[in-house]
């Protein structure tokens, strides 16, 4: 029998991170301008403004991250009564908030049709009848946000990526039943909450399995909980400014706009989700790893992360930016419809500030193992503040191109303040990374938008055939740019020898078994 080492946890779990990733977009991808047709542009708007109205009040409030962040230090210092005091003090705090966030979402319901004074009375209705269930569900699955946590920080990778895959296949797969008989919107919410619910019990499964996460109800550990509220007070905050952005933009646009408006975001946000989530699909993994270095004061090895896994980062993300931004607009024409083209420029300004801040989440992991939590906190209430003010601004005149201009300046700014707070709260050298990293890649990515864009520009074919043909020669033009030039001679020959390290080896037929 053969266990994972926790190198190997990190490298399958990556890859089925990214298997989950590539199955549920290209899956949300095809049904989406189904689903748009089946429910209508109105309801499709409804559908996604309720998700982001419930995202508001259900924060985890920080305990989440807390979960990850002290079973990490607890476990570098093999402390497993303190795991187990501190998990109780979480499910407690868990299961208080969660009535208090019932209360709130009953009585904000009453209040919906004074919020949304920019739908119709027939788009009020229907907004109630989804808001009671994305309600129910969010209020019901709010006490198991740990469980991720828990998993993460005992470096179950493997078993932590395949609940989450698990998800994003089995809602995928409702959402297609749900359309193929007919179903409302209301009843494409449920399948969305079944898949979750299901995912729970799994995820419930596997900790009990794993003899792991078993919390201390009986505790009673005042400095603990001290410690665990002052960690997760700033978590809070930081959450709550998060959802000043995306989660706010919706509900602006039908404060002040309408619901074709929040229709024509919708998709451009769904095209930043995945770019976040491909930006993260690795980085929550390395937490444990970052907690051990900072255990130990090893520096070399924590810079030499930061910059491997930042080189890997704008690699990746840079061949998705190059692609939204050559071709971004001609595929929302041909995905969502001619009235949706405009969604296409929402996602370049959306997702351009994320592909300087996403290389630098190493650095970002550090910040909530030193316990500097709140100065990213801050980072993120200012540019929230910011982003509200600028939308109430453009979003009148421009909608759903207002509503991507704010955040886009939002996220360039919180970039400035994240790189102030590296520097003198958590005393980082960035210089090395800004040139391995920023310096090195940003130059040739943007070498690749220009030379991809005058190429596609003489290719006419038409239609998705058109489309693809363009994807294929953005991908060629950016492979060979990033290969010849931002990889030296023997980093080429080290890729080369272990893809080939990878075809060649043989399997030995050993049993492999997950811890």
């Amino acid at each position: 029998m053969k266990s994972f080492s926790k190198t190997q946890q990190i490298k399958i779990g990556a890859v089925i991170s990214y298997l989950a990733i590539i199955v549920s977009t290209l899956s949300a991808l095809l049904y989406t301008p189904w689903m748009k047709d089946k429910i209508g542009d109105a309801n499709y708007g409804l559908y996604t403004l309720v998700g982001s109205l419930i995202a508001i009040f259900l924060m985890d409030f920080g305990l989440s991250t807390a979960v990850t962040r002290f079973v990490s230090k607890f476990r570098a210092e093999n402390d497993d009564v303190a795991i187990k005091d501190i998990l109780g003090c979480v499910f407690k705090l868990y299961f208080i908030i969660d009535v208090i966030i019932a209360l709130i979402l009953v009585v904000v319901y009453f209040f919906l049709g004074d919020i949304y004074q920019g739908l119709t009375p027939l788009e009020i209705e229907t907004l109630k009848k989804i808001y009671i269930v994305f309600g129910a569900y969010s209020v019901f699955s709010f006490p198991f946000m740990p469980l991720p946590g828990i998993l993460n920080a005992y470096e179950k990778f493997i078993q932590l990526k395949l609940c989450d895959m698990l998800q994003k296949v089995l809602t995928v797969l409702l959402v297609v039943v749900a359309l193929l008989c007919d179903y409302g919107v209301v009843e494409l919410v449920a399948m969305n909450a079944l898949a979750g619910i299901i995912t729970i019990g799994v995820r419930l499964i596997i900790l009990k399995v794993a003899k792991i996460g078993r919390p201390n109800f009986a505790v009673k550990n005042k400095e603990m909980l001290k410690s665990l509220l002052g960690f997760s007070i700033w978590v809070t905050i930081l959450a709550f400014a998060q959802r000043m952005i995306f989660n706010f933009a919706s509900s602006i646009l039908g404060m002040v706009s309408n619901s074709m408006e929040i229709a024509r975001f919708a998709p451009a946000s769904q095209l930043e989700g995945y770019f976040y989530t491909f930006a993260f699909a690795i980085n929550g993994l390395f937490m444990p790893t970052v907690a051990r270095y900072d255990h130990q004061k090893d520096e070399k090895s924590f810079y030499a992360l930061l910059e491997k896994v930042g080189r890997y980062q704008i690699c990746v993300l840079g061949l998705l930016f190059v692609g939204l931004t050559v071709l971004g607009t001609d595929f929302m024409q041909l995905w969502m419809g001619e009235e949706y083209k405009i969604s296409g420029i929402c996602v370049m300004l959306l997702i351009f500030p994320c592909l300087l801040m996403y290389p630098q989440q190493i650095a970002n992991t550090l910040i909530s193992i030193k316990n500097k939590i709140k100065y990213q906190a801050i980072c993120f209430l200012s540019i929230g503040i910011l982003n509200i003010i600028l939308s109430f601004i453009l979003v009148p005149k421009l909608g759903a191109l207002g509503s991507a201009i704010s955040i886009g300046i939002a996220y360039f700014v919180n970039f400035i303040l994240l790189n102030i707070v590296y520097k003198w709260q958590i005393n980082l050298n960035l210089k090395n990374f800004y040139k391995k990293v920023y310096l090195k890649y940003l130059p040739l990515i943007a070498l690749a938008i220009a030379i991809s864009f005058l190429t596609c520009y003489f290719i006419q074919i038409i239609g998705w055939l058109g489309f693809v043909v363009k994807v294929i020669v953005c991908i060629i033009v950016y492979i060979l740019i990033i290969g010849l030039m931002g990889f030296s001679h023997q980093e080429r020959k080290n890729i080369f020898a272990t893809f080939k390290k990878k075809l060649t080896r043989r399997t030995n037929g050993e049993k492999i078994k997950i811890e």
